[in-house]
């Protein structure tokens, strides 16, 4: 899934792109989105402050953000190795867990940069590195979670397919990035709200099974 501008634990004046447009941008385009700055970014800095020693390093904190999808990818390969049998109602909210904790510390990462001054251009990409990989992790539990298969000949191509699907997105918005200097997300985005989708779908499956 794409990454989110406060999660980045970049400094802000360290090396910016030799064309950069940041300047050409309105100031609202640049905020981010209200949910984000009102809830998820709050909730992230409490649990920054409340619960994260000053020893930890941000990319520490960024890799086991991805840890909590790699472990839902791995317990549903061994419930439903082909997407074909449905997998035990606790894997949808284990799922539904690891991608929260998976949005929150990611937004804890960049947090954690700026209360310890480690801010630096390694961390933003090993940030959207790790948001990266997610991307296409998050797209195939979404298969089991939906209980969406298909049959013979199709099966490597729609898993392919929905490995692939989310990098499109990823890659514009990071290309951007690099050119304008600020990661611009509209008001309803992925790393926001399609966490959080992920999250509600995760939960109802658990509830009513994927054939709901």
């Amino acid at each position: 899934m794409p990454s989110h501008t406060p999660s980045l634990h970049s400094a802000p004046d360290s090396n910016p792109p030799p064309t950069s447009l940041t300047h050409a941008l309105p100031p609202s385009h640049t905020l981010p989105p209200p949910q984000y700055r009102h809830v998820l970014s709050p909730f992230a800095e409490y649990m920054v402050q409340t619960f994260v020693p000053l020893w930890m390093a941000p990319n520490l904190i960024t890799l086991l953000g991805l840890i909590f999808p790699l472990i839902s990818l791995g317990i549903f390969a061994w419930h439903s190795p082909h997407f074909k049998t449905e997998p035990p109602a606790w894997t949808f909210f284990f799922n539904a867990f690891a991608l929260f904790a998976y949005q929150t510390l990611d937004n804890m990462d960049g947090k954690q940069a700026r209360r310890t001054q480690s801010s630096n251009a390694l961390g933003m990409v090993f940030d959207h590195g790790c948001d990266a990989i997610n991307a296409g992790i998050g797209a195939i539990n979404l298969l089991v979670v939906l209980g969406i298969v298909s049959s013979g000949e199709w099966d490597a191509f729609l898993v392919l397919s929905a490995f692939a699907s989310p990098f499109v997105p990823f890659y514009v918005a990071t290309w951007e990035e690099y050119y304008t200097g600020a990661l611009v997300l509209p008001i309803i985005n992925g790393p926001a709200e399609g966490v959080l989708m992920g999250v509600f779908i995760s939960l109802v499956s658990g509830f009513l099974g994927p054939a709901w």
